[in-house]
């Protein structure tokens, strides 16, 4: 299966903080952009189905006429599920974003992209009410980063958790 989305907005009043110091909230600016997501999913034995979309985007702050800033021009994402035995299966996904651009008047670099990768063994029926999952989410324990608002408050912007561990146990009546 494949898809195909096309895409295009208008932002008005966007909340932005202005004046200062300090500075205060206030409804303006406008942003417009435009872009695609390409989606795919192959079944590519009974076991093991792979899937993964990717997005394209290009936004522009009209009040300045530059790049909006913040968000990634691409992103990819797969995923695949691979059923191991009847209750068994091990996911896999991995997330690349993009390099993220600064706004208007913020002098900072721009914030590097980053691949993440997750692996989850799930148990579907642990006896007859229960079911078990184990994951590990940023495997390789990337030092990945959303930017902050200008003009750095935050220092080195916003750490996303390093390599994380989840246990998950779930009861169906």
């Amino acid at each position: 299966q494949t898809g195909l989305n096309l895409f295009s907005y208008q932002a008005d009043d966007i909340i932005r903080f202005v004046g200062g110091p300090p500075a205060t909230a206030a409804n303006t600016g406008r942003q417009t952009g435009h872009g695609l997501e390409l989606t795919a999913s192959w079944t590519l034995v009974p076991s093991l189905r792979l899937s993964g979309n990717y997005a394209w985007q290009q936004s522009t702050d009209e009040t300045t006429g530059q790049v909006a800033g913040y968000a990634p021009e691409h992103q990819l994402y797969l995923r695949s599920a691979w059923a191991l035995r009847a209750e068994w299966s091990l996911g896999a996904q991995v997330k690349y974003v993009g390099e993220r651009p600064r706004t208007a008047g913020d002098v900072r670099p721009a914030v590097d992209g980053y691949t993440l990768a997750d692996l989850t063994l799930r148990r579907k029926h642990l006896g007859e009410h229960w079911g078990l999952a184990m994951s590990v989410r940023n495997l390789f324990d990337v030092d990945a980063r959303e930017p902050s608002p200008a003009p750095g408050l935050i220092a080195n912007d916003l750490p996303l958790p390093g390599r994380n561990y989840y246990l998950e146990i779930r009861y169906r009546p």
